[in-house]
């Protein structure tokens, strides 16, 4: 699988992603930003061919990849007629891409939601504090934009990492009214 993410990413071609075994028929579709070892980051489409999210994930849980189908080509139409316009230069640094990721979250203040593959675990949402090799520290957002505490999740526990996607923004709103308070 990791092959076709290097193919899509060298020919800047649209891709749908099946990552999920508990959900077969759901999928991300979009363009790769970076892959590196073991991890990849998309640049994530809504339906109607707008920005989603940037998703970060692993290759270990790829189990299906699409290409060239009807949809992805109907994606393809909409994201031209919105002029989309895809940034392939923000995740280019040396470091591993959930590295990049995570600078990323910290640098531009967002918000992000990290998936664990614990599922007994809900979502963890919220501002990242702070890193290191072997766990990121989050400073968890209730779904009002308060803060509702810490946490701490070993890196390798995560699914996945999602950042700028609708939710999120309105978190970060609501998380800066809260705080004029």
């Amino acid at each position: 699988m990791k092959e076709k993410l290097i193919q899509a990413y060298n020919n800047n071609k649209l891709i749908g992603i099946y990552d999920d075994f508990n959900h077969p028929d759901s999928f991300t579709v979009g363009y790769v930003l970076s892959i590196d070892n073991n991890s990849y980051i998309v640049y994530e489409l809504t339906p109607n061919g707008e920005f989603d999210s940037y998703l970060c994930r692993f290759f270990d849980d790829i189990f299906k990849i699409t290409e060239d189908t009807k949809y992805l080509d109907c994606i393809k139409k909409l994201v031209d007629y919105n002029k989309t316009k895809i940034d392939k230069n923000i995740f280019t640094g040396t470091k591993e891409n959930i590295f990049q990721f995570l600078d990323y979250i910290i640098e531009n203040q967002k918000i992000c939601t990290i998936v664990t593959y614990n599922e007994d675990i809900s979502d963890i949402v919220g501002f990242v504090e702070e890193y290191d090799k072997n766990s990121v520290k989050i400073l968890v957002i209730d779904e009002y934009g308060f803060e509702d505490g810490i946490i701490r999740v070993e890196l390798d526990g995560i699914k996945s990492l999602e950042c700028c996607c609708k939710d999120e923004i309105k978190l970060e709103i609501l998380y800066g009214i809260n705080k004029e308070i």
